[in-house]
């Protein structure tokens, strides 16, 4: 080295006090980042919704302004179950009018206990705007458990399952808000909702009731004011075990999208619910609004699937189990964003509804015909 010159470069105090700065950083931005990435998810949720709601207004718009059917009963000769209402809106939806599709409609039947040519045609069937990118959740049920042996020679080797959407039409309310207004009923019928059976209570009150289509006309209390779709997202959690133990809740798991009706669910009244009063009737792909958003606990109407092992201790029963199979009529809404959930409104637009939503206000948003017109500008 010559006189006079001194060594340049990074010290290991400099490297020090680099890193430390960098993790300061991180520690002061990472409450940010973490918020903006929350926001861009749950925007790509609100446009799976607002692209939903679109396939609904075109099916309307087809067909002189009746909504699609929430959940059908035995459209098909020969078939044991009904459809749902994305088998209407399917073809509507970017995407989802294709050879395939075409094929799997005019072929019939979406049950997955009985002969069904459509499994081959929509096996791993998946349109992006059908399930929520936040959610957890499996895309597609698993053909080994839920999708009968003789089904399955249809599939081939490596079937993927039939898709189970995160989101879910709304049937109504329970209780049914006109009716508890103290207005009657709009419906010939002697009543709009089931009695509390097993599955809990179904309801009619709604934009997407069973086995019938509403006009757009009949929702009375505005489109703006009346819940189309919901989300159902995420897990729910039973934590008095260790691990917590995950369960499965959604209305449409696990037979799928494609599914509607195990029973007629005619003239619904207080005193009859479809099956000789049992209440046992599976309605999937609809949901009466019964518990607060994000409720996450067994409550009536409300049935899950346990997806991880059940540990040995506690010895307790689990507060969220399955008693039948199947999804009850009361699940509700739920999702894996923090704070509350998306919902479209029958107006095309799609909100974010907090956690802290009143019951009663929700209840109203899911009747068509309460004449409680919410005003939607001033919730949380």
């Amino acid at each position: 080295m010559r006189p006079g010159t001194t060594r340049s470069g990074i010290t290991l105090l400099d490297l020090v006090v680099l890193l430390a700065l960098a993790g300061l950083s991180v520690f002061v931005l990472f409450p940010y980042l973490y918020q903006a990435v929350q926001r861009a998810v749950r925007t790509g949720c609100a446009f799976n919704l607002r692209t939903l709601g679109m396939g609904v207004q075109s099916y309307a718009d087809a067909h002189g302004g009746s909504l699609p059917v929430g959940s059908g009963y035995q459209t098909q000769p020969g078939s044991p179950w009904g459809t749902s209402w994305w088998v209407d809106v399917y073809p509507y939806l970017s995407g989802g009018r294709t050879e395939r599709w075409q094929q799997t409609v005019s072929s019939g039947s979406f049950a997955l206990d009985s002969a069904n040519p459509n499994l081959a045609l929509i096996d791993g069937l998946h349109l992006s705007s059908m399930t929520c990118p936040a959610s957890p959740l499996p895309w597609f049920n698993d053909p080994r458990r839920h999708i009968s042996a003789a089904n399955r020679q249809q599939l081939g080797r490596s079937p993927q399952g039939i898709v189970v959407p995160t989101y879910v039409a709304i049937a109504g309310s329970a209780p049914d808000m006109r009716v508890r207004n103290n207005q009657p009923p709009t419906e010939a019928a002697s009543g709009r909702t089931t009695r509390d059976g097993p599955r809990g209570v179904l309801s009619a009150s709604g934009a997407f009731p069973p086995n019938r289509s509403i006009r757009q006309a009949g929702l009375r209390d505005g489109v703006q004011h009346t819940l189309l779709l919901g989300e159902q997202a995420d897990w729910f959690y039973d934590r008095q075990y260790e691990p917590a133990v995950l369960y499965e809740a959604r209305s449409s798991w696990p037979d799928g999208a494609y599914i509607g009706l195990e029973v007629p669910y005619g003239d619904l009244s207080p005193t009859a619910d479809g099956v000789n009063g049992s209440g046992e009737g599976r309605a999937y792909n609809i949901t009466t609004i019964r518990h607060p958003i994000n409720h996450r606990w067994r409550g009536h109407g409300v049935l899950a699937e346990a997806v991880t092992p059940i540990p040995s201790r506690p010895a307790e029963p689990p507060r969220v189990a399955a008693d039948l199979p199947g999804p009850g009529h009361n699940q509700g809404l739920f999702s894996a964003h923090a704070g509350g959930v998306n919902v479209l409104f029958a107006d095309g637009h799609v909100r974010f509804l907090s956690d802290t939503t009143d019951l009663r206000v929700l209840l109203y948003l899911a009747t068509r015909d309460d004449d409680q017109f919410v005003d939607i500008g001033q919730m949380k």
